[in-house]
């Protein structure tokens, strides 16, 4: 066989190193939601060999082989829960169910809660019957929060699940097999308030659907913590494999366990190797998957200075930068002036890649440059964020904080979320649980005053800018049980009527936080709160942007810059090549408003509207499964 020339074996390099890199690391997930909940199959893959002959060129195999050529990722699917449940608390909009498996299925959980008289509980017009979904994230932890749809069932009588609670209900995974619905054991437990689709702008409100559907915010608590692991390909099982790899991949990762420090590596046999999530990448399994999978075996010194050194030519080309930055992050300290260096490029693309990696490897030069592409660029702006969550450096929180006061609702709001995940316990973030029910959080920020309502993950209110006024004289509507009125003197009185009780009044001045201190305080729920301010806005009583669910979103694209394309003779437009992190997501984003009236950004396009069950692999879940992959 010929050799190869200088030219031909840079080229064959670089496509190795690509190539190989995807198709090896891969880990196949057929399915990210799998109705059965079983793990996919593994499917067979080339080795290094096989792969090399493939190419024609045996002479020129690389010695250094990574953990993604010898195993796959296992655990990296969403796991769907599921249930039958049951809604209280209904103004007469409830019925009572048709008979049905899924009728029977309510009624035997009933019973083993011992629940008395069920029929009469379910003929009541205050209840109704409703099928329950959610989704668990590979990784998610033990008494972590999940968002819980709900609907009435297709045939049901109900009108409205305005006003109601769900009673605590066991989700789990179920399976059709031999024509029957098996059930697994309890995931999750889920109950709370239901937020109305119509409510968080998730449907039409003209559609009669829209008032039986809902979603409990962060209403379903993890039971167990979801198992993370890397599966040996068949054609390397061994016990030396799972031993060599596990060493490995605990020379770079481990964490600290009721104070011992550990390896994340936990080889059980000589076909698989369990792994524990570093806190790290608590919000981005994904990339840590990817990491791992990136991390060498049995790499000598020489070879290691050798593939830094062709990592950093890669690293210069917008086109490969995105799979050199994870392999120098899984490399580690050694990586860490090589991609510092990419922060000075002119590229925005290397800026980000290079920027990425350093916060994961906690390096406080990354915090600047992913704040300026957070503000500056939509693409970036959802990975950006949740790598500033991820540092513990202190210039994360201060670049964080100071993007609470820019003009982008998304940025502000997504700034405030990615600042709670890296600092839970900060007082300053803790905010105010009213009724039990919801959150209300002040922030003291300069930047024009803003009011956001959460969508997703726990139902929180945070004024951007304290001192919010309401104008005065007002009267406010919710429904035919919440009033607000303003006095002669301009205080509000808040009042909540209830057929056959004392009616609950409070009084507060005009300012939007004691409002909402004022409506949790005589009962109203979330989505009266938000009513209520949605008329104020509606009769510019109120000054302040009304912002709905406002978070970066995925699947932007990046518009290169002329003389990127220039030298790559490329397209200018390109998606974001990196593992997409579960922090921003909302199973309803690709179909919400985001924000009501002229409040868009002005960056920013609406999202696209999509149909109620588009939300396959083809949305979310498609894209970050494809990111354990490759």
């Amino acid at each position: 066989m010929k050799s190869m020339t200088k030219s031909n074996a840079a080229r064959f390099l670089a496509t190795f190193v690509v190539g190989a890199t995807l198709l090896f690391c891969g880990g196949c997930v057929h399915e990210l939601i799998t109705w059965s909940g079983e793990e996919s199959s593994l499917e067979d893959q080339l080795d290094l060999n096989e792969y090399i002959r493939e190419m024609g060129e045996e002479e020129e195999k690389p010695t250094t082989r990574l953990v993604g050529n010898l195993a796959t990722p296992w655990g990296v699917h969403f796991a769907k829960v599921e249930a039958v449940g049951i809604v209280t608390g209904l103004d007469g909009t409830g019925s009572d169910p048709s008979p049905s498996a899924q009728r029977e299925m309510l009624i035997g959980e009933m019973r083993t809660r011992h629940v008395g008289d069920i029929n009469k509980i379910l003929r009541d017009p205050s209840t109704s019957m409703v099928i329950l979904r959610g989704f668990v994230a590979p990784g998610a932890q033990r008494g972590d929060r999940l968002d819980v749809e709900v609907r009435t069932p297709i045939n049901s009588d109900t009108t409205s699940l305005a006003g109601g609670w769900l009673m605590q209900s066991r989700m789990k995974e179920l399976a059709v097999l031999g024509g029957r619905v098996r059930e697994g054991k309890p995931l999750a437990l889920a109950g709370g308030p239901v937020v109305l689709d119509e409510t968080l702008g998730d449907g039409d409100s003209e559609d009669p659907r829209s008032k039986i559907r809902g979603r409990i915010l962060g209403g379903a608590r993890l039971l167990e913590t979801r198992p993370l692991g890397l599966s040996i390909r068949p054609q390397h099982y061994s016990g030396r494999t799972t031993m060599a790899i596990g060493r490995a991949v605990n020379a770079r990762f481990h964490v600290v366990d009721r104070g011992n420090k550990r390896g994340v590596a936990n080889p059980k046999d000589d076909k698989f190797i369990e792994l524990t999530l570093p806190r790290r990448y608590k919000h981005n399994v994904a990339r840590f998957m990817r990491v791992v999978q990136a991390i060498a075996v049995g790499e000598t010194p020489t070879e290691r200075v050798e593939r830094i050194t062709r990592l950093e030519a890669e690293l210069s080309n917008p086109a490969t930068a995105a799979e050199a930055a994870l392999q120098l992050e899984a490399i580690g300290k050694e990586g860490v002036e090589v991609l510092a260096r990419a922060l000075e490029a002119s590229s925005a693309e290397i800026q980000f890649y290079a920027a990425e990696a350093l916060a994961y490897l906690d390096e406080s030069r990354a915090a600047k440059p992913l704040a300026t592409l957070a503000a500056r660029e939509p693409a970036f702006r959802w990975h950006c964020l949740t790598a500033l969550s991820s540092m513990d450096d202190g210039a994360a929180f201060d670049e964080l904080d100071e993007l609470m006061a820019v003009s982008s609702a998304e940025t502000r709001y997504g700034a405030f979320k990615a600042l709670r995940a890296r600092s839970p316990g900060l007082p300053s973030l803790a905010g105010e649980t009213l009724d039990e029910r919801f959150a209300l959080h002040v922030m003291q920020t300069p930047g024009d005053k803003m009011i956001h309502f959460s969508q997703t993950r726990r139902p929180e209110i945070v004024l951007f800018g304290g001192d919010q006024r309401l104008q005065t004289p007002l009267v406010l509507f919710c429904g035919r049980e919440v009033t607000v009125k303003s006095d002669d003197d301009g205080r509000l009185r808040v009042s909540r009527f209830i057929p056959g009780e004392a009616t609950a009044q409070v009084s507060c001045d005009a300012t939007s936080a004691n409002l909402v201190r004022a409506l949790g305080e005589v009962g109203a729920d979330y989505d009266d709160i938000l009513k209520v301010m949605q008329q104020a806005k509606d009769k510019d009583l109120l000054h302040a942007r009304l912002v709905v669910g406002a978070v970066p979103r995925a699947g932007r694209t990046y518009q290169r810059s002329k003389a990127d394309r220039l030298a790559m003779g490329q397209s200018g437009e390109v998606s974001v090549d990196s593992p997409l992190p579960s922090l921003f997501f909302n199973r309803g984003y690709e179909r919400s408003t985001l924000r009501t009236g002229a409040d868009f950004d002005a960056e920013e396009d609406p999202p696209q509207q999509e149909d109620d069950e588009a939300q396959s692999s083809e949305g979310f879940f498609g894209k970050i499964s494809s990111w354990f992959t490759g």
